[in-house]
């Protein structure tokens, strides 16, 4: 995760057209969906947090301004606009964790 994330993460933000076109299609969701970790089945929670591990510091906080401006920004469909808001409502993205 530590390698690939900072690359789709870079493609997702330069060209959001490729990636969505609000209320016609959307893939944005996919890369934002693998940032947000699982309540509802401990193993899936295990494996988010076995694939972050490396995801800390200054890594840790990109990743959550990347969260931030999808949340925010209009070029995302809705959906991955509401998963990148619950992953930033996770305590895994929190400030201090």
């Amino acid at each position: 995760m530590e390698f690939y994330l900072p690359a789709y993460m870079k493609a997702v933000i330069e060209e959001p057209r490729a990636f969505d076109e609000p209320r016609v299609r959307s893939s944005a969701w996919q890369v934002v969906h693998t940032m947000l970790p699982s309540e509802d089945d401990p193993e899936l929670k295990h494996y988010f947090l076995n694939q972050f591990a490396h995801i800390v510091g200054g890594k840790k906080r990109v990743c959550r301004k990347f969260l931030e401006y999808i949340a925010t920004c209009s070029a995302y469909d809705q959906h991955a606009r509401k998963i990148a808001e619950e992953a930033l409502a996770h305590e895994f993205w929190s400030i201090g964790s």
